[in-house]
């Protein structure tokens, strides 16, 4: 018998095509984000073998890139906490780690950005 400690769906490596940033010049251009999602889940050892039975990730990137056609942002923090939201929809979501870089923002760093945990409350 086994019990899982814990199980995430990951999506590393998506680029988002996002207005963000401080200065109103910066939020009036598309940039890119590079995205990571951890999103810890509640799935039982031995539970049905379907998509449905989990967490669809191609389901969440499709509603990442909705969001970000619609909506601009000042901070990433705010972005961050948007692409959360988009992750704890999804019932057996107990816990999401969003990581955000802008590549190539300030000369002489490969990238720039933030880290956020979030907990289902």
């Amino acid at each position: 018998m086994m019990i899982a400690e814990k199980t995430e769906i990951l999506i590393e490596g998506l680029t988002l095509h996002c207005r963000v940033g401080v200065p109103k010049e910066e939020r009036g251009a598309v940039q890119p984000i590079l995205v990571t999602l951890r999103c810890e889940t509640e799935l039982p050892v031995g539970g049905r073998d379907h998509l449905d039975a989990t967490v669809n990730y191609a389901t969440i990137v499709r509603e990442a890139q909705a969001l970000v056609e619609v909506r601009r942002f000042v901070l990433l923090e705010r972005l961050a906490e948007a692409l959360a939201d988009i992750c704890f929809v999804h019932a057996p979501v107990i816990r999401v780690q969003v990581k955000l870089l802008k590549p190539r923002k300030l000369r002489d760093c490969e990238a720039v950005g933030v880290e956020r945990t979030f907990i289902r409350s």
